[in-house]
């Protein structure tokens, strides 16, 4: 496929920023270390991402959680949904893990990207609940 058909290019971004202001080491830290253990792979088994922490009943997804204070609070009042939250912006995704690690949650799946990536690759009635954040103007 030549760059110009590339399916992505003709994708229109409905994010603003992915980099910010530069992160603190222990925030470059966890992104290097906690954030592979708590990744979610788009078209991996959403039940399946949780079956080594947490019995799971049934999952949700957050697009769009910044630096994640709805997703943990969610996560914290339903400790047995998986919660899977999408965010492209690297300092969210780096204040939402410096919240895990200082009070670690089995039940969150992050993915530091465009939420539709996950959105299609999920099998068809697999989300009981879908939170669709919009933070940035």
């Amino acid at each position: 496929m030549t760059e110009t058909n590339h399916p992505d290019r003709n994708r229109r971004k409905l994010y603003g920023r992915r980099k910010g202001p530069k992160l603190s080491g222990r925030q470059a830290n966890l992104r290097r270390t906690l954030l592979g253990a708590l990744a979610y792979v788009p078209g991996a088994d959403p039940i399946g991402a949780f079956k080594n922490t947490v019995q799971v009943s049934e999952i949700w997804l957050e697009i769009g959680f910044r630096a994640g204070k709805h997703l943990y609070a969610l996560a914290q009042a339903h400790p047995h949904v998986g919660l899977i939250g999408a965010e492209p912006y690297e300092m969210g995704v780096a204040k939402l893990l410096t919240k895990l690690q200082d009070g670690p949650l089995n039940n969150v799946r992050l993915y530091e990207g465009d939420g539709r990536d996950i959105l299609e690759a999920l099998p068809d009635a697999s989300l009981s609940r879908f939170f669709l954040l919009f933070p940035d103007p």
